[in-house]
C-alpha cells in the first residue's frame, strides 16, 4: 500500500496526470509491482490548472499497469466522494454498482465498495490462471490493455514473478489452473486494515485444478476453500516477490 496523507497538488501541466499509479510496473530497473493499493487521505485537488488529469493509471508501463492499480480513500473528497476506483478496462465492476467517472480521474470506475488487491505469487510461471467472481462476469477485452484481465484471465508478471486483480473484500472468488511448485497468495495488507479501522478484512478463496480431463478441487490449507485475511504472514515474499522462496499455501 501506497500512502498519501495531507496532499495538496498544485499547477500545471500534469502531463499523464497529477498522481499517475503504476509507472514502470512491471519493467527491469525502476518497474515495481502492478497491483498495488494507493490510499489517499485528505487530498486536495482544487488547485490544480483546469482540465488537468487527477490521477492516471498505467504510465510507461506493462499492460498490467494500465489495469490493475486501486485508489483508495478514507475521506469524501480525495476521490470525488467515493471510497475506491479501479481502472476504466475493469468494465465488471459497473455490475456491481461502480460508476465510470469522466477523463479526470481517467475514466475509472468508483464506488463505495471495500476494494482491495488480491496476489498469486510464484516460483515458476503457472500458466494463465482465471479467477471469478465479484467484478469479472463479463465477455473478455483481449484488445490491449486489458488482454481478458477484465474477465479474471490473468497473466504472468515475469519481473516478480505473480499474478494479481482487484477484488472486493469480504466476498466469494474462484481461482484456476494447472498449478505446479509452490504458490504464495496475498491479500490486501496489514497496514491498510489498521489505517481503515477494518482489521481482519477477509476473502472467501476456492482454488481449482484445470487438468485435460476437467476441473478438479485443489487442497488447499486442508480444504477445498481458504478464508484469507489481511493480517496473514507474509514471511514467503520479499521486494521481488517470491522467488525460490513461496511457501506451500
Amino acid at each position: 500500500t501506497f500512502r498519501f496523507t495531507n496532499m495538496t497538488f498544485m499547477g500545471g501541466p500534469v502531463g499523464e496526470g497529477a498522481l499517475c499509479a503504476g509507472q514502470h510496473c512491471g519493467r527491469g530497473g525502476a518497474g515495481g509491482p502492478c497491483n498495488a493499493q494507493y490510499l489517499l487521505e485528505d487530498v486536495d485537488w482544487t488547485r490544480l490548472m483546469a482540465k488537468q488529469k487527477k490521477i492516471k493509471f498505467g504510465v510507461n508501463s506493462l499492460s498490467f499497469g494500465f489495469v490493475q492499480p486501486i485508489f483508495l480513500a478514507t475521506d469524501n473528497t480525495s476521490l470525488g466522494g467515493f471510497k475506491a476506483m479501479v481502472s476504466q478496462h475493469l468494465n465488471g465492476f459497473a455490475n456491481l454498482g461502480c460508476e465510470q467517472q469522466d477523463s479526470s480521474w481517467d475514466s475509472g470506475f468508483a464506488c463505495n465498495l471495500p476494494i482491495r488487491r488480491l496476489n498469486f505469487w510464484g516460483s515458476v510461471d503457472q500458466g494463465n490462471l482465471t479467477l471469478t467472481g465479484p467484478g469479472y462476469d463479463v465477455k473478455p477485452n483481449w484488445d490491449y490493455p486489458s488482454v481478458g484481465l477484465n474477465a479474471g484471465f490473468m497473466q504472468y508478471e515475469p519481473m516478480h514473478r505473480g499474478y494479481g486483480l482487484p477484488v472486493v473484500a469480504g466476498q466469494n472468488y474462484m481461482v484456476s489452473g494447472t498449478w505446479r511448485g509452490d504458490v504464495a497468495v496475498e491479500f490486501s495488507d496489514h497496514i491498510l486494515s489498521e489505517v481503515l479501522g477494518t482489521p481482519s478484512e477477509h476473502l472467501n478463496l476456492t482454488v481449482l485444478n484445470s487438468t485435460p480431463s476437467g476441473r478438479l478441487n485443489l487442497t488447499v490449507l486442508n480444504s477445498t476453500v481458504c478464508d484469507l485475511t489481511s493480517e496473514d504472514p507474509r514471511d514467503s515474499l520479499s521486494p521481488l516477490g517470491a522467488p525460490g522462496q513461496a511457501e506451500l499455501v
